[in-house]
């Protein structure tokens, strides 16, 4: 537990200095963070979890390393992330008053909600969650 703490804060702390004017920001340095995290994930068996979890699907895990790899997400920081009982994975940003909640399910379904004050969205298209990462870039700074 010590050994996974230390390491947490390490990768807190790299991600923290990390200067995204020295990297190439096509693909975020937490996106290695992510596919390390969900590689755990892959241990888990069924009923993993009390609502009978479901293994997690490699092709879901797979899915949101290479959709949140792309340029509008590449600007915002590290996300939240957690496996679901239906065998995906789920990342979170929480800015201010804005939140958005991405669930990948499999190599290309994923599902997102999305709030900013009183606007709320839920959906499946990938083009207009791109553009509200892009908005969520803009709010980050």
């Amino acid at each position: 537990m010590l050994l996974e703490e230390s390491q947490s804060n390490h990768d807190s702390n790299y991600l923290n200095s990390w200067n995204p004017t020295s990297h190439d920001v096509s693909r975020p340095i937490w996106i290695t963070l992510l596919r390390r995290q969900c590689k755990k994930y892959l241990d888990y068996k069924s009923g993993w979890d009390s609502y009978n979890g479901q293994p997690i699907n490699p092709d879901a895990m797979e899915f949101a390393a290479s959709f949140l790899g792309t340029t509008a997400f590449a600007q915002l920081d590290c996300p939240f992330i957690a496996p679901t009982s239906n065998g995906g994975v789920q990342v979170e940003w929480n800015i201010g008053n804005t939140s958005l909640e991405i669930e990948f399910r499999s190599l290309t379904a994923l599902e997102y909600y999305y709030k900013n004050g009183a606007t709320e969205k839920e959906g499946s298209d990938s083009v207009e969650l791109n553009q509200i990462a892009l908005d969520l870039s803009f709010d980050q700074q």
